[in-house]
């Protein structure tokens, strides 16, 4: 029993992933300077989009209106008219 534990631990280990900083260095400059209780507004950007970003491309309207799309026809080539960041 305890090997299989010590094994299960070591693999935990092995797999582990590295640390990810994911602060920048403008937004820890900013955290130092400012007051504990003081609010700070920030943009977070999500990097997973999951599974599914092929059906959200296919069918653009799953994530913006059609008068959006429209809009963005006027400057944007049509396999262009949603980006990454507009996914959920």
């Amino acid at each position: 029993m305890k090997t299989i534990f010590t094994l299960l631990l070591l693999a935990s280990f092995m797999f582990a992933q590295a640390p990810v900083d994911k602060l920048t260095p403008g937004l820890k400059m900013k955290l130092n300077e400012s007051d504990q209780n003081e609010q700070i507004l920030v943009w977070v950007y999500f990097k997973d989009k999951g599974l599914n970003k092929d059906t959200y491309f296919n069918n653009p309207l799953l994530v913006v209106s059609e008068k959006s799309l429209q809009r963005r026809a006027k400057v944007f080539p049509e396999n262009k008219l949603i980006t990454i960041e507009d996914l959920p």
